[in-house]
């Protein structure tokens, strides 16, 4: 993003790559800050709201309310940065669970490819929202269902057990 897009996004900061990849934000008064983290307030409730820009400590430099309010470049930019730094897979199948003691084997068709991991209680699976589920796996990975309408019977009988 060039100074002249920062006016057009009424944002008082701008954001671009520098030559070897790191993000860096120039605020309002020109400083350009090197090395920047992108970080959701809320990733899997409202994960395009309160997304905040901080610095190598730590310190917030820039706080977007709404990804929906920014120009396109810089909501790439940002999208970009938070798919590269964020691992949640969504569920799209259960393939199997390999028994009805835990801890178990889950097999399972994500956007990511297929995975298998285990669970260690019947606690990490949890209801998220009003239809979505969220499964954590022994190694602390997070999975997310969104809809546990929009899985098939198989899916929905697997994960019926544990919610």
């Amino acid at each position: 993003m060039t100074d002249k897009s920062l006016a057009h996004a009424n944002l008082p900061f701008s954001l671009h790559r520098d030559p070897f990849g790191r993000l860096v934000l120039v605020d309002h008064d020109g400083h350009a800050h090197e090395g920047v983290t992108v970080i959701r307030a809320f990733p899997i409730s409202d994960p395009h709201r309160m997304v905040s820009i901080v610095d190598t400590a730590g310190h917030e430099l820039a706080l977007v309310e709404d990804l929906e309010n920014v120009d396109a470049d810089t909501r790439l930019t940002v999208l970009q940065e938070l798919a590269r730094r964020e691992f949640l897979p969504h569920i799209q199948r259960i393939l199997g669970v390999s028994g009805r003691i835990e801890p178990c084997e889950w097999r399972v068709a994500t956007d990511r490819g297929e995975h298998r991991f285990v669970i260690s209680a019947y606690e990490d699976v949890h209801r998220f929202g009003q239809h979505g589920a969220l499964v954590i796996d022994g190694e602390g990975t997070r999975y997310l269902i969104p809809d546990v309408r929009q899985l098939d019977r198989a899916s929905r009988r697997h994960l019926e057990r544990y919610l």
